[in-house]
């Protein structure tokens, strides 16, 4: 209680202050929760406090007061600053839009290329009617019903359709490929359909990057293989769960590279990366996702569009030595785990999840 969120109401996303982000680009619009994909929960860099009136001072719950969101004069964009109780922190709220239908339309174009070459453009017309109440708590007070109802229609040059639903996708059953007639690839994750321009953009491969090893096999202490199905994440092919398999010298999702400096990793001696070969993402921890679902591929750099530096989730240890006097056997030990927590084998046995630990005394399943 005490504070709210600030949603845009074109696009249902979150004003989000970011500070693992360089300076000056900590303040944008992101996904409300903290997830690239929407699925995220409450997440204390979107909540501002908030209790009557209609003004409000924009410091980030995360930053327990200490910044605040204010308008940059030369970029006139918002940014961040240290709190000091200036005019210039304090934002009025406007009037209207309490209960307000909205109406947006947008084109795209966009030419996808089948196996032959083929080109082919298409035009695609996106039309949404929302219709929504928004309700604030305010000092306390029981909040009043809220209720929201979405029909959106969207319609190609090929073919029409118009869906209205009050519940989420179900989730897919992660399949190696499944592809239609037309071209379009389903993954198991956010939005369902794979979209390759925002997954190259998200995996690109680092050609700059220092490989310690290339398209190499990893085993668990079981002599299982890391093993991932790029179809198993979003559209993004980011989100892909990581499997203990029976190694197959055939199975490109079992083949992975090292990398000790590169686009994501720069000054870390004694760290690498773990990336697949397959979709050149990188092996992620997230505490901040529900327990069994932590350890994912994730874009390397930390970033959903693949525009990140380097993130400690990413980095595990590895010696800075010769590839002869290094240990035949290493843990994975996520740096921003602080040395406590590891990679392992779940209770099924079958997926590669965190579990407490010592990294510098690693048990044998680790």
């Amino acid at each position: 209680r005490g504070f709210a969120l600030l949603v845009s109401s074109l696009t249902n996303a979150c004003l989000d202050f970011d500070d693992r982000r360089p300076a000056g680009n900590q303040v944008f619009l992101f996904s409300c929760g903290g997830r690239a994909d929407g699925d995220g929960q409450t997440r204390d860099s979107q909540l501002f406090a908030f209790t009557s009136g209609n003004t409000i001072k924009l410091s980030p719950k995360r930053t327990k007061g200490a910044v605040c969101i204010v308008r940059n004069a030369q970029t006139k964009l918002l940014d961040q600053k240290t709190c000091n109780g200036s005019a210039t922190e304090i934002f009025t709220i406007g009037n209207g839009g309490a209960n307000a239908a909205v109406t947006t339309s947008a084109s795209a174009t966009r030419s996808t290329q089948n196996a032959q070459g083929v080109t082919s453009t298409k035009t695609v017309t996106f039309r949404t009617t929302v219709t929504q109440i928004v309700t604030v708590t305010r000092n306390g007070n029981a909040p009043a019903a809220a209720a929201a109802t979405t029909t959106t229609t969207r319609s190609t040059a090929a073919n029409a359709a118009t869906t209205s639903s009050t519940t989420p996708a179900p989730t897919q059953t992660p399949t190696k490929t499944t592809s239609s007639g037309n071209g379009v690839t389903s993954v198991s994750g956010a939005r369902g359909i794979l979209d390759p321009t925002a997954a190259a953009q998200s995996h690109r491969r680092d050609d700059t990057a220092t490989r310690a090893f290339t398209a190499v096999t990893i085993k668990s202490s079981s002599n299982k293989c890391l093993t991932i199905n790029q179809f198993a994440g979003d559209f993004r092919l980011n989100l892909i769960p990581i499997t203990l398999e029976t190694c197959d010298a055939s199975n490109p999702g079992q083949k992975w590279d090292v990398i000790t400096n590169g686009k994501h990793i720069t000054n870390q001696p004694g760290f690498a990366l773990i990336v697949s070969s397959l979709t050149n993402g990188c092996l992620n921890f997230d505490p901040r996702r529900a327990a069994g679902d932590q350890v994912l591929i994730f874009s390397c750099g930390g970033r959903a569009d693949g525009d990140g530096a380097t993130a400690d989730s990413q980095l595990f240890p590895f010696p800075a030595n010769t590839p002869t006097n290094r240990p035949a056997s290493l843990p994975l030990a996520p740096q921003n785990g602080k040395k406590a927590i590891c990679f392992a084998a779940d209770s099924t046995g079958a997926k590669l999840g965190a579990e407490a630990c010592n990294a510098a005394t690693p048990n044998a399943g680790e």
